[in-house]
């Protein structure tokens, strides 16, 4: 089954990128200061940003269009090429238009980073990286998985050696991490084209472009929702607090993430399984509440030990000046447990009213904005770390709210709610190392996570086994 295979090699691909890259942590904060990580940190933040301009989620309009020509490849062509072109053409202008007015655009926000060569460089990455993203999103559009992955961890493979090069060998620091993204993003970028060409007709049509945007426009608040709840927190803590600040939470942010990258993974095969088991009445009901239930149960617990031994990890991989980035991580590990809620529950309205989607996930931007505005310039970066918390807790309740009034599936929020706040509450133990001595905390630590093993699996060992031979039998249906 392709839906399964498919599934299997992004996550392979997805945990790969990230657990080497959090490998690579070390020779990070041992080449840049905390400032200069922090630099890199921002500089990813706008790259991320002006790509949202630059797609205009145009790659979303040519997925949603693809199976629409599946019998009219001349079409299809024409689709894929009109959204290559438009998204190239559009990145040359935004370059244009951010290089041009950057001390309007860019210095009110980044002023502490020179624009030349940094946030040019960073920019051109943009232009680069364009066409390489929609040819990714033609390959999954044809369910071409395993090519897909080969190239994306290949991409992922080259910048990441020369950014050991650049960066080990030739001390470039900051720009050596940026100028390996640019030279990947260039010739990946060339290969793409070269493996695209013979696939789509180069050009613009002008109706194709027009109901493409119709698709594609809406989306972008949604694009930029994702942004906001992630990444605008550097820009609050740069400009409220200190460049530094955006180093060492970076370095709490990367071990939380840890957390997230799981989640996505697990939701990606969670997804179609939702939507099959919502066709089965009730029986399908009460297995999908059974899931959601265990679900946020496990990452209310995997959360808890990565927040525990946080402080521990970081000791290990970094050196002395990042090791404070230990004390955002309760908020931002329970900020995505949070998440998970979220996961479990939307699906629901996805089924019903799929707009409601992008009000909700707006929302929660426009709150954790907001929460960073008032909180981040008398706390720091544990106050971008709490609004963080709030704001993704906040949208798991609209979401919980809406989902009980569209479409509802009797899910036990409640209990999913404990376990959260539960395991939250848990985390805090972490703070007591500043009164406690450090091997008092450790044994409190271990003590409370094997207690919590121990009772939750005689409660819930069957739960857990008959969601793994779910799992296993569509793995071996596939």
């Amino acid at each position: 089954m392709k839906l399964i295979k498919n599934s299997i090699v992004y996550s392979i691909v997805l945990i790969l990128k990230n657990g080497i890259g959090f490998l690579l942590l070390p020779l990070y904060t041992v080449y840049l200061t905390t400032a200069e990580y922090g630099m890199v940190s921002l500089i990813t933040s706008l790259v991320q940003f002006v790509s949202i301009f630059v797609l205009l989620s145009l790659n979303g309009a040519g997925m949603r269009y693809h199976y629409e020509f599946k019998h009219q490849l001349e079409k299809r062509r024409t689709l894929w090429g009109t959204v290559y072109s438009t998204v190239l053409l559009n990145a040359i202008l935004f370059a244009l238009i951010f290089s041009l007015g950057h001390r309007y655009l860019l210095e009110p926000f980044l002023g502490n980073i020179p624009f030349y060569p940094y946030l040019l460089a960073g920019i051109l990455t943009c232009v680069f990286q364009a066409g390489y993203q929609i040819y990714q999103t033609y390959l999954k559009a044809e369910q071409l998985g395993k090519d897909s992955g080969i190239l994306d961890l290949s991409h992922f493979l080259f910048n990441l050696v020369l950014t050991v090069v650049l960066v080990v060998a030739f001390d470039l620091k900051v720009m050596g991490v940026i100028f390996a993204l640019l030279i990947a993003n260039a010739v990946f970028g060339l290969i793409s084209f070269l493996m695209f060409r013979s696939k789509i007709k180069l050009g613009i049509d002008r109706r194709q472009l027009g109901v493409s945007l119709r698709y594609s426009l809406p989306l972008l608040p949604h694009a930029l929702a994702g942004w906001m709840m992630t990444l605008i927190d550097r820009i609050f803590l740069n400009n409220l607090a200190d460049i530094s600040e955006v180093g060492i939470y970076t370095i709490g942010f990367q071990v939380a993430n840890i957390i997230h990258v799981f989640m996505v993974t697990i939701n990606q095969a969670y997804s179609p399984w939702f939507f099959e088991k919502s066709t089965e009445g009730e029986e399908g009901r009460k297995k999908i509440r059974e899931y959601a239930e265990v679900f946020v149960l496990f990452f209310s617990v995997v959360g808890l030990g990565c927040v525990y031994f946080s402080p521990e990890v970081l000791r290990l991989i970094t050196t002395k000046s990042y090791h404070a980035g230990w004390v955002v991580t309760p908020f931002l590990v329970y900020a995505f447990v949070s998440r998970s809620v979220y996961y479990m529950v939307i699906g629901p309205v996805f089924l019903k009213r799929t707009s409601l989607v992008s009000i909700i996930t707006f929302s929660g931007a426009l709150l954790n904005t907001g929460l960073n505005a008032l909180l981040v310039g008398p706390y720091g970066k544990v106050g971008a770390a709490v609004a963080s918390l709030i704001a993704m807790f906040v949208t798991s309740v609209m979401a919980v709210i809406l989902s009980r009034k569209v479409n509802d599936f009797g899910y036990r929020w409640g209990r999913m709610y404990l376990f959260v706040l539960g395991g939250f509450a848990l985390s805090l133990v972490v703070f007591l190392s500043g009164s406690l001595g450090a091997f008092q905390v450790a044994l409190l630590k271990i003590a409370i996570m094997l207690v919590i093993l121990t009772v939750l699996y005689i409660i819930y060992a069957r739960r857990l086994k008959g969601i793994y031979l779910i799992w296993r039998d569509r793995g071996a249906e596939g």
